[in-house]
């Protein structure tokens, strides 16, 4: 989750605050905030696939599919449709939950 705060007097700083909640399954769940800069026409998007609490053989199966799905996914998005200067693929850790985030930023 991120949340705006105070950073010298301005509101539009963004610091990062994490929290795990556990969702129904068939349940989605969309976080979308504004800009610090309205007049900015740059965008990025991220998705993230929680994939089960934190265990080495799961963590190194999901290592290796990134390693696999990083070439492919800057190809498709970066050279051919030329969407986001920024495609990044990677397995993340948030409160000892691991996921698999997809980010692209234009």
């Amino acid at each position: 989750v991120v949340a705006p705060v105070v950073c010298a007097g301005h509101t539009a700083c963004l610091a990062p605050r994490t929290q795990s909640v556990v969702l129904p399954a068939g349940v989605e769940h969309v976080l979308s905030f504004a800009g610090p800069n309205p007049d900015n026409v740059n965008s990025a998007v991220q998705v993230l696939f929680q994939v089960g609490p934190r265990e080495l053989t799961l963590e190194a199966t999901m290592e290796v599919l990134v390693r696999l799905m990083r070439p492919a996914m800057f190809q498709r998005i970066r050279t051919e449709l030329q969407v986001g200067y920024s495609v990044h693929t990677e397995v993340v850790h948030y409160n000892f939950v691991m996921g698999l985030r997809f980010a692209v930023q234009s």
